[in-house]
């Protein structure tokens, strides 16, 4: 089988479930991950949280990281937050945690800043 053969077969799977269900499904075929599209207003919302807090929010306008997220934030309104107190590449077996404060306490705190904020957003 080739990879058209298995994406073939991958796109009958998602018509038949979704047949199944009573809804209908589209397949749309792009080369390798999409780019990554960072939801403008949780950006905004992630940044105020790291300046509440005096840290510097980086932003890189180029990544050449690839990754699954890239493809799930053409779908839902997605960020990404990079990981402190940490070392080497994820999902690899050189992956340390080098500082757990930062790894595990800074990041909760973040996050919780954020979806406090996020609460507090009218619905749009």
């Amino acid at each position: 089988m080739t990879i058209g053969d298995y994406g073939q077969g991958l796109d009958a799977a998602a018509g038949g479930c979704a047949s199944a269900i009573g809804v209908g499904a589209t397949a749309e075929r792009i080369q390798g991950y999409a780019p990554f599209h960072a939801n403008l207003r949780l950006h905004a919302l992630l940044k105020a949280a790291a300046e509440a807090r005096g840290i510097q929010f980086v932003e890189e306008p180029f990544s050449a990281a690839s990754s699954d997220m890239n493809d799930v934030s053409r779908l839902k309104p997605s960020i990404i937050i990079g990981l402190p107190g940490t070392n080497g590449r994820l999902h690899e077996g050189e992956f340390r945690v080098t500082d757990e404060q930062a790894a595990f306490v800074f990041p909760a705190e973040i996050v919780a800043d954020f979806l406090r904020r996020l609460a507090a957003e009218p619905l749009h």
